[in-house]
């Protein structure tokens, strides 16, 4: 995801929901049955595939995709699929390969990035491109964010390969560059040089989703069907008190109490989350009876997001040409046009003698459906893997973005979905120290994808 909003802040802060009323229900339980023991670590051909991805560093900035996309391609060739390296810049490579299928349009496009964020910091367990197994996990920059997926999707592609049957419809395995900076070298560049990759797609897997897991077991699969938006804005003055008390006037619309509209798509994702929302109950089923009450403001701060205009602000810095600066960032619902977002912002500071400069901007954006048969598949992949008893359901991300917001701007239905489990501890890597990942989860999250490709290409 991108950078700027981790998507750690989204699955810690719904984990730590979840995790609160777990809590609550493990009081009742005998001290022997909190004790966790590691199962005895399984490593896969899935498994050391992931851990040679993981040991290539990717990281961006500088960025060097290419190193990544020719380990890719090379495991592709050995399985007599041609792969197609194209290059946006010198070391930004991107992967193309394409399954032909029987019938034309209704696509489904595997998409995943290349490239991984910093490993920054001096507190890794083990070196954070070791690939190193420990516990039944193994750790690596990557590992969740998201060569993890990649490899799914890889194996998925492969295996549908081998099978030696024409599918339904094209599969495509796409593996970019540049997301954790913007996709300016990766899926944005592709789209205004290389639109043909995308040619007769109607579906897209991506990142993005989340689960939740109740002890050794996985109790929801979040599908990721949109995101708020982004606008960037960058306030100079001649002098630091005139940006002080800008932030001073902005600071109502940091966190709004009440809601701004509702969009239906964040209806149904309440409606999806509240069996599981324990902790307050009543607020999730009916959001517009929430409203209506008065209690909007009890919700946590992701979940009232979905509903808000939201504004941060960075402290005030000195400019090199003089005066000063702050940067400011807007988080719009997805529908809203970024210039609407602008004249919203203006209004607010006008009259201060402050300039306002727009740096970078996203959307507006479709949200996906749910009604689709590339969903009803998700959750039948679910069922068939990890139990009927598992929800799926679909999930609004407050503060980050994907690749996928390119692929909904032109009619592609892209869905976040994290094939294996993910825990509350577990996430904390995510852009942070010590990132890993289960080995019997991730090799279940193979299995699901695996699934999920053959039923979709009908030979499941």
């Amino acid at each position: 995801m991108s950078r700027g909003f981790y998507k750690a802040i989204v699955v810690i802060v719904i984990g730590a929901v979840l995790v609160a009323g777990t809590i609550a229900w493990m009081r009742h339980l005998s001290p022997e049955d909190l004790t966790y023991v590691p199962k005895e670590a399984v490593i896969t051909p899935a498994v050391q595939l992931l851990q040679r991805y993981v040991r290539i560093d990717t990281t961006n900035p500088p960025g060097n995709e290419t190193a990544g996309a020719k380990f890719l391609i090379d495991y592709l060739a050995r399985n007599g699929i041609h792969a197609e390296l194209i290059e946006s810049a010198p070391g930004r490579g991107n992967v193309y390969a394409r399954i032909r299928g029987r019938r034309p349009g209704g696509g489904l496009l595997l998409l995943h990035h290349i490239d991984v964020v910093r490993a920054e910091g001096t507190g890794w367990t083990h070196p954070p491109f070791g690939g190193v197994v420990d516990l039944n996990m193994v750790y690596g920059r990557g590992t969740l964010d998201m060569k993890g997926i990649g490899i799914c999707q890889l194996l998925a592609f492969v295996d549908l390969a081998r099978s030696h049957q024409v599918p339904a419809h094209d599969v495509v395995y796409l593996a970019v560059a540049d997301e954790e900076e913007g996709s300016r070298f990766g899926t944005q560049w592709l789209m205004e040089h290389r639109r043909d990759v995308l040619e007769g797609i109607a579906f897209a897997l991506n990142e993005g989703g989340i689960t939740e897991t109740l002890k050794e077991s996985v109790t929801w699969f979040g599908i990721e069907i949109g995101s708020k938006q982004i606008v960037r804005l960058r306030m100079t003055a001649p002098e630091r008190k005139t940006l002080q008390q800008a932030r001073l006037t902005l600071e109502p619309y940091f966190s709004p109490k009440d809601p701004e509209r509702i969009l239906p798509e964040v209806r149904a994702y309440f409606q999806a989350v509240a069996p599981r929302r324990i902790e307050l109950p009543g607020l999730y089923e009916n959001l517009d009876r929430t409203v209506a009450s008065g209690k909007f403001w009890n919700l946590p701060p992701p979940y009232r997001a979905l509903a808000t205009t939201e504004l941060t602000v960075s402290g005030v810095h000195s400019a090199e040409s003089g005066g000063f600066f702050t940067d400011v960032t807007i988080l719009v619902l997805p529908d809203v046009r970024p210039d609407d977002a602008v004249a919203r912002f203006q209004q607010i500071v006008h009259g201060l003698p402050v300039a306002v400069e727009v740096t970078s901007t996203m959307g507006p954006t479709a949200v996906s459906s749910t009604a689709t048969p590339f969903f009803s598949d998700i959750r039948k992949s679910v069922a068939k893997v990890y139990g009927g008893d598992v929800a799926v359901g679909p999930l609004m991300l407050p503060y980050a973005t994907t690749d996928s917001r390119f692929l909904r701007s032109i009619g592609i239905q892209a869905y976040g979905l994290w094939p294996f489990p993910v825990d509350f501890f577990q996430s904390s890597g995510i852009h942070g120290m010590d990132e890993r990942v289960r080995l019997d989860w991730f090799n279940k999250g193979v299995d699901l994808t695996i699934d999920l490709v053959r039923r979709y290409s009908q030979l499941g």
